[in-house]
C-alpha cells in the first residue's frame, strides 16, 4: 500500500501509452524527435535509425538546401538527418543557413552558397565537414572535389572560400563611375576540379568521421549475401556469451581494430575487433591461430570467423568463464568461389516465363560456370513439385547472377 510505488507505475504507464500512441499514429515525427533528442549519443542515433528502417521510414543524409538544426521529416513522411548532428559544424551554422534559405531560398549551386553565406559565421573546417556528410551532394559535385588541390596550395574549399569573400567585398565596395552608374567587377567564378570519387570504403569512413555512423550506404552491404547465408549469429547476439557455450558459431564483419603484440613470453600475439551491421566483438589469435589468420586480420578486411564458445582448457580447473576459440577465418570476398557448390532455385509455376527462362540461360549456356544449379519448380494449387538438374548446365555466381534473382524475385538456397 506505499503510495510511491503506485503514483510512479501509474505516471510511467501513463507516458508509455502516450509514446507508443505516437509511434503507431505519427511514426516518422516519433522517430525524428526521438532521434533530436539523442543528438549527442551517436550510439543511441545509430539504434533508432536502424528501429526507422525497421519501420519502414526512410533516413536520409543531411542536406544544405533541406536539413534543419535537429532530424524533420519532410511531405513525403521521410525523416531528414539534423546538420547539427554534424561534427564540426555548430549550431549557429545550421541556424545562419536556414535563415538565408529563408530569405533568399535555396542554394542554387556551390556558388550561389559560396557568395551568400557569412564567412564570418562559416569557416573552412564547417565546410569541410558538411561536404565529408554528404550534405552538398545535390549539387553534383564529387565529395573528393571538395578537398582536391589540383597543382595548387589551396583545396577547392578554400578557393571557394576566397571566392565569396571577394564577391561580398566587391558588392560592398562598389564605385560609381563618371557618369552616376555603378561599374560592377566580374569575378569568374572558380573551376570545379575534374577529380574521380573516393572509393566506396574512404567516402563511407569520411562520412562516418563526421557523423558517427554509415548512413549513404556500409561497406558490408557488397557482402549482404555471404553474411545472410553463412554467418550463424550477428554480433550483437554475442554480447552475452555463456548463452551460446559449447557451441558453433560463425560471425562476419569488418576489420576495424588491430593489435600486434607480444606475451610475456616474447611469443607474438594479435587482439583485434571486427564490425557488422549491429555492433562490435574482439577476437584474439595466439600461436598456431595467429601464425596462420594474422595476415587476414588487417584493418579494413571483411572477414568471416568460425568459432567455438567454450571454456578454454587453461581455465577449466579454475573454473574460468567461456570464451570464443577461433577455428577458421575466411575472406568474405572467397566465400562464394570457396563454399558455395550448388545453388536451388524455387520458382513457382504460374511465374515460369518466357522472359524468366531466356534470362535463366543466358547465365548458363554461354559461360563455363563451376556451381551446380537445381531448378525447383512448384505448382500450390495441386500440391506439386519438380526438381530439374543438370550436371552439364553450371552458372557463375556472381552479382550478375544475384541481380537476375533479385530482379525476378526468387528463392534461393545454397548447397
Amino acid at each position: 500500500q506505499y503510495a510511491f510505488n503506485k503514483s510512479h507505475s501509474v505516471c510511467y504507464a501513463y507516458i508509455a501509452y502516450q509514446t507508443a500512441y505516437l509511434k503507431a499514429h505519427y511514426p516518422s515525427h516519433f522517430m525524428a524527435a526521438v532521434l533530436s533528442s539523442n543528438l549527442g549519443d551517436i550510439k543511441k542515433i545509430t539504434l533508432f535509425m536502424d528501429e526507422a528502417r525497421r519501420m519502414g521510414i526512410e533516413v536520409f543524409g543531411p542536406d544544405v538546401n533541406y536539413s534543419f538544426k535537429k532530424f524533420t521529416v519532410d511531405e513525403k513522411g521521410n525523416v531528414r538527418f539534423g546538420m547539427a548532428a554534424i561534427k564540426g559544424v555548430g549550431e549557429n551554422v545550421v541556424e545562419h543557413f536556414v535563415h538565408l534559405r529563408k530569405e533568399g531560398g535555396k542554394f542554387k549551386d556551390i556558388f550561389d552558397f559560396a557568395e551568400r553565406v557569412d564567412f564570418h559565421i562559416v569557416n573552412k573546417k564547417n565546410i569541410e565537414a558538411l561536404a565529408a556528410s554528404g550534405a552538398f551532394d545535390s549539387f553534383g559535385i564529387p565529395r573528393s572535389a571538395f578537398f582536391a588541390v589540383e597543382g595548387r596550395e589551396s583545396n577547392f574549399v578554400e578557393i571557394l572560400t576566397k571566392y565569396g569573400t571577394t564577391i561580398k567585398n566587391e558588392k560592398t565596395n562598389k564605385q560609381p563611375t563618371l557618369f552616376g552608374d555603378v561599374k560592377e567587377l566580374e569575378i569568374p567564378k572558380p573551376t570545379i576540379p575534374n577529380v574521380n570519387e573516393w572509393t566506396k570504403a574512404h567516402q563511407l569512413n569520411l562520412e562516418r568521421d563526421v557523423i558517427g555512423i554509415y548512413l549513404s550506404a556500409h561497406p558490408l552491404d557488397d557482402f549482404k549475401f555471404e553474411i545472410e547465408h553463412f554467418a550463424t549469429n550477428e554480433l550483437s547476439d554475442l554480447a552475452n556469451l555463456e548463452e551460446y557455450t559449447d557451441s558453433d558459431v560463425m560471425i562476419a564483419g569488418m576489420v576495424v581494430s588491430e593489435r600486434n603484440l607480444l606475451t610475456k613470453n616474447n611469443e607474438p600475439y594479435g587482439r583485434y575487433e571486427i564490425e557488422d551491421y549491429t555492433g562490435t566483438f574482439g577476437i584474439a589469435l595466439f600461436k598456431d591461430n595467429y601464425k596462420k589468420f594474422s595476415m587476414l586480420m588487417r584493418m579494413g578486411h571483411f572477414v568471416l570467423v568460425k568459432g567455438r564458445v567454450e571454456v578454454p582448457r587453461w581455465k577449466r580447473e579454475s573454473g574460468g568463464g567461456v570464451e570464443f576459440m577461433v577455428k577458421e577465418i575466411v575472406m568474405l570476398s572467397e566465400i562464394r568461389e570457396k563454399w558455395v557448390k550448388k545453388v536451388t532455385l524455387k520458382i513457382p509455376l504460374d511465374e515460369v516465363t518466357e522472359d524468366l527462362i531466356n534470362d535463366l540461360a543466358k547465365h548458363t549456356d554461354s559461360v563455363k560456370g563451376s556451381v551446380l544449379m537445381s531448378v525447383l519448380v512448384e505448382d500450390f494449387e495441386e500440391n506439386l513439385w519438380i526438381d530439374l538438374f543438370s550436371k552439364s548446365q553450371k552458372v557463375i555466381f556472381n552479382n550478375n547472377f544475384m541481380k537476375f534473382i533479385k530482379d525476378y524475385e526468387l528463392k534461393l538456397t545454397i548447397n
